[in-house]
């Protein structure tokens, strides 16, 4: 309720003590933007959630809630700058009821529809930009600053107990990652010779996790393998006809997404440590003979990204951000504007391109069922797949026309649905899966898809015209 009044001046509720009393338990809260129109849908959210008459709906501890609005503050353009206006493709619209769990617009028959996103922080602010706040919040902090401090000021949050407790937050800690840029140590360089076997240390450490793995390939006969260990370490593997050794590239908190757009070119995005946080910024890292070091992109996710090239020169990035809903951006050289593609999502994305300008996404919806939407000149809306799911899906195009996706069923084998001009019925292909699968193609009728299994070994299992056993990935 305090930070309610914080930012528009007034309490959601009024009158009596009894009235009051009523209105907290029967009466919802007038919609900040109502009060202050200029104030970001994000953070909107994020505090009108913590007044959700179901408590079920709010959440679930103080920390959580400060990671959403520390990510909302961060995410919203207009603490930092003017918004951004960018055209994005539009969706037409759906008959039925598929809004109901993941929602599509109805867009103009122009076929684009502007929006205003929240344009992730690119360079490091000085401390003049503090003015591009509005005038009032920028009020409101200089008052607040002369009161206790630069770096913290007090917003209560309810959580009044009877013992007189008061649970306080600082908007030091709210505001102040946005002036200043994070620095994250660079990995070390990848050898240029490989190690010829894999170290028992190594092989301890890969197994004593239970990470995702994540795979892509430059082309025909190369695979480049990347899996985190039990303490951060993230690893890496190459196959151009044989496996090489592995080889450490430091430390990375999440699990990382990757993928090539150019000979030699190979990128590699992950959010950001949070420090127990909702929220991330992304992070990209690149090798073009060596490895470079991390560079933060800003952004706002909640789930691990997901990338492909979608033409020469480019890559599509897309995570699920604060909202649930999926969001999508691309970057060549430098990332642009978020833009919402919408939707309810239990599950980091998954994409792929199977032909130039196209684009089809992947989620596990709010009903457990995949859902996917397409862009080929513009977004399609949300379509049902079917099925019921615990993981993350993966997906992999060999060739125009053709999609390959995977996913761990409730029975924790992997489920398999392919299209090849039409959808096919979901195949089990067995296994004891433990974590969500990775799969990538180099050619025409060849697919391989890596996962955890029990004990969190890493398996594997390729198709080159028919399906091969399921083994241990050594």
């Amino acid at each position: 309720m305090v930070v309610y009044e914080w930012f528009c001046g007034t309490p959601p509720f009024s009158g009596s003590a009894v009235e009051v009393a009523a209105q907290h338990l029967q009466t919802p809260a007038q919609p900040l933007q109502e009060r202050v129109s200029s104030l970001p849908p994000a953070i909107e959210q994020v505090v009108m959630r913590t007044l959700a008459k179901d408590p079920q709906e709010r959440f679930v501890s103080t920390r959580e809630f400060a990671g959403a609005l520390e990510a909302a503050c961060r995410s919203a353009p207009s603490l930092l700058h003017s918004p951004k206006i960018i055209s994005l493709p539009s969706s037409p619209r759906v008959p039925g009821n598929t809004s109901l769990l993941l929602s599509s617009a109805n867009f103009p028959a122009d076929g684009h529809i502007s929006y205003t996103v929240a344009a992730p922080l690119q360079d490091t602010p000085v401390a003049a930009e503090a003015s591009a706040l509005p005038a009032r919040w920028t009020r409101q902090l200089q008052d607040a600053r002369r009161m206790v401090s630069r770096r913290k000021v007090i917003v209560g949050l309810a959580g009044l107990t009877a013992a007189g407790l008061v649970t306080v937050l600082g908007t030091g800690r709210l505001w102040y990652p946005l002036f200043r840029r994070r620095v994250t140590a660079g990995p070390q360089k990848p050898k240029q010779e490989a190690i010829p076997n894999i170290s028992a240390t190594a092989e301890a450490a890969i197994n004593a996790a239970a990470t995702r793995p994540a795979v892509t390939s430059s082309g025909m006969n190369s695979l480049d393998f990347f899996v985190r260990g039990g303490n951060n370490t993230l690893w890496h593997r190459r196959y151009d006809g044989s496996w090489h050794g592995w080889e450490p590239l430091g430390v990375l908190a999440y699990d990382p997404a990757v993928g090539y757009w150019g000979s030699g070119r190979l990128d590699m995005f992950a959010r950001e440590t949070t420090d127990g946080y909702t929220a991330a910024a992304l992070q990209h890292r690149w090798y073009d003979g060596s490895w470079h070091d991390w560079e933060t992109l800003g952004g706002a996710l909640t789930s691990d990204p997901a990338v492909t090239s979608s033409s020469p020169g480019q890559l599509d990035i897309l995570a699920r951000g604060v909202d649930n809903g999926i969001w999508y951006n691309h970057y060549d050289g430098s990332l642009h504007d978020w833009g919402a593609l919408g939707g309810v999502s239990l599950s980091a994305p998954a994409v792929t391109s199977f032909s130039p300008g196209r684009i089809d996404v992947f989620v596990r919806g709010s009903d457990n069922a995949l859902w996917y939407r397409w862009f080929a000149g513009q977004w399609s809306d949300w379509t049902p797949l079917g099925g019921s799911f615990v993981s993350d899906p993966a997906v992999t195009s060999w060739g125009p026309g053709r999609l390959d996706i995977f996913v761990i069923g409730s029975d924790n084998t992997l489920q398999h649905k392919w299209y090849d001009g039409n959808w096919n019925d979901w195949i089990s292909l067995g296994g004891a899966l433990t974590s969500s699968p990775a799969a990538v193609t180099w050619g025409s009728n060849r697919l391989d898809v890596f996962a955890r299994s029990t004990d969190n070994t890493l398996v594997h299992i390729g198709f080159d015209g028919a399906w091969s056993a399921w083994e241990v990935f050594r």
